[in-house]
């Protein structure tokens, strides 16, 4: 066995020290409360994987999307710039499995609403509702609204006009809300980005190409391959008319 002096014993022995204070020291790394979306490719190759899970086993499909939206939680922002006042208007997916992220939302950005645009079959909806509002209260937030019916794409029974007047209804109960908002529905994309963008048009008067950037960057990139991106949501956002929202 080679032979150590003393001095290189201490030497060592006050070095292995420091370096367990500083592991002690350093928080635990682990990945960003808020994120955005993956790779254009990943996001796309997981949606085509939901599509084929929704027709051949739904549970799976549903545990599936869920964890999907938990991990990337598609997040943005923008003031909008209201006749009363601006607010910061924030959009997401569903938070519910993401305490992390809505806590960082209330209590470093002040949002104090949270509008939930979706109602459907895709996830345990009610559940998932019911988690996120708890966890929102416990964190501050004052207001949980909860938008049903909200149809996000033309139907023979539902037209652009129906949509539009829904997406009306929804902008007055955010303008109206407390402190900054959170809108959101499952993934982010349509319903949030009907929304969103109408918000922007209106309130913001930003031009449609900006706003079709915005949401193409939402939906994970506008490729003819990819499921996500539907030009009918930025259709009912360009002719929608301004004048259906209190001045």
């Amino acid at each position: 066995m080679p032979r150590v002096d003393p001095p290189a014993i201490v030497l060592l022995a006050t070095l292995s020290l420091l370096l367990l204070e500083a592991m002690a020291a350093a928080p635990p790394t682990r990945p960003p409360a808020c994120t955005g979306l993956p790779p254009t490719a990943d996001f796309i190759a997981a949606n085509h994987r939901f599509e084929a899970l929704y027709d051949t086993d739904r549970a799976a499909f549903r545990a599936a999307l869920t964890d999907f939206v938990t991990r990337h939680n598609n997040l943005g922002s923008t003031e909008i710039r209201f006749p009363r006042g601006p607010k910061t208007v924030f959009r997401s997916s569903l938070l519910a499995r993401n305490p992390a992220c809505l806590e960082q939302l209330v209590k470093r950005h002040g949002v104090r609403t949270i509008v939930n645009l979706y109602s459907g079959d895709l996830i345990a909806e009610g559940a998932l509702a019911a988690e996120e509002a708890d966890a929102f209260t416990r964190f501050g937030g004052l207001s949980y609204i909860r938008i049903l019916g909200l149809s996000d794409y033309p139907t023979p029974t539902e037209s652009i006009a129906d949509i539009q007047a829904r997406i009306a209804s929804a902008i007055e109960l955010i303008r109206a809300a407390p402190g900054n908002v959170l809108v959101h529905c499952v993934g982010g994309i349509h319903r949030t980005g009907e929304v969103y963008g109408v918000l922007q048009k209106c309130f913001n008067r930003a031009p449609v190409e900006t706003i079709r950037r915005d949401y193409v960057h939402h939906a994970g990139g506008a490729t003819e391959d990819n499921p996500e991106y539907r030009g009918v949501d930025v259709d009912i956002i360009r002719s929608f008319d301004c004048r259906r929202l209190a001045p």
